[in-house]
Order: structure tokens, then sequence, then C-alpha cells
């Protein structure tokens, strides 16, 4: 990963310790403001496909049932960005090459 890309969340106040961070080799990261959708183009996008489903301003507890389809749809839709390949099929081309390794994730 060369870039992390944060929003304005406070989950992201140490975006300085992550750039030092033993995990990550990103050299840099960058903050994005709100209103600036020009500035989150992967952002827009997956916005984008989720409208299909969803349309902008809709309640999203109205389509709690189908967060799993959607899900399954958009990470099984293949990206121009990778070479024609899906989301699952990237990630699991860089697990085997040992690029990115997957770890429980913590919850609250």
């Amino acid at each position: 990963m060369l870039r992390i890309t944060l929003d304005n969340g406070c989950e992201n106040l140490d975006y300085k310790g992550m750039e030092r961070s033993l995990y990550t080799k990103a050299k840099r990261t960058k903050i994005y403001y709100p209103y600036s959708a020009y500035e989150r183009g992967s952002n827009e996008n997956a916005n984008k496909l989720i409208r299909r489903f969803m349309p902008k301003g809709a309640d999203i507890k109205d389509y709690a049932k189908d967060a799993s389809k959607i899900m399954r749809w958009m990470n099984n839709y293949p990206r121009k960005i990778s070479g024609g390949k899906t989301p699952l099929m990237a990630e699991d081309e860089l697990a085997k090459q040992g690029v990115i390794t997957f770890s429980k994730c913590v919850t609250f």
C-alpha cells in the first residue's frame, strides 16, 4: 500500500502514527474534506455502484436485508483499475503473492 486515504473521522486522528507503523509501507496519508467528492474517486465510484440498489437519500434501514447481496455483487463486479478482475480475484492474487495478509478484525 502506497497511500492511505482517510476522512475526517476521529479514528484517523493519529494519521502520523499510521505512517510510522511497522504494519504498513504507506509513505504518505491524504486527508479528504467533506463535500469534496472530486477528491475521492474510488469512494464515489463505490457509491455509484451501491445506488444501483439503493437510491441516494433512501433510508439505509430499508435496505438492511439486502446488504449482503449488495456486498457480494460489488465484490464480484469486475473493475477496470484491476485489469478486469473482481475485487475478490485481486485480493486473492495479492494474498498468494504475500503482499497482503489477513488478521481478525476487532469490533466494539
